[in-house]
């Protein structure tokens, strides 16, 4: 959901829906920049990481990103990210906060 800035807007109005309604979800990324850049998006949006990693039904075959050959190949669905909420509050308010 973050390969640019019109997909992240597009897909804003359904992550807040999956994170104000406590649904488990599970997003496969094609790299680790990539899962990277959407842990960025998922904590800005307080979400709750539960895991992620390297997948174990990654894709056998390599492929050219978005038919560039200037990039490295990619094997799709190399990556996880599962995410369920809200953070805690008490992640919210980071160390030493005054309640």
């Amino acid at each position: 959901f973050h390969a640019n800035q019109g997909l992240v807007e597009g897909w804003l109005p359904t992550l807040l829906l999956l994170r104000d309604y406590n649904i488990p979800s599970f997003f496969t990324m094609y790299s680790e920049m990539e899962l990277k850049y959407s842990f960025q998006i998922l904590l800005e949006l307080e979400m709750r990481i539960r895991d992620s990693g390297p997948s174990p039904f990654t894709s056998q075959k390599p492929e050219q990103v978005q038919a560039c050959p200037n990039k490295p190949p990619v094997y799709c669905n190399s990556h996880y990210v599962c995410f369920q909420g809200l953070l805690p509050q008490e992640d919210l308010e980071g160390p030493g906060a005054v309640n």
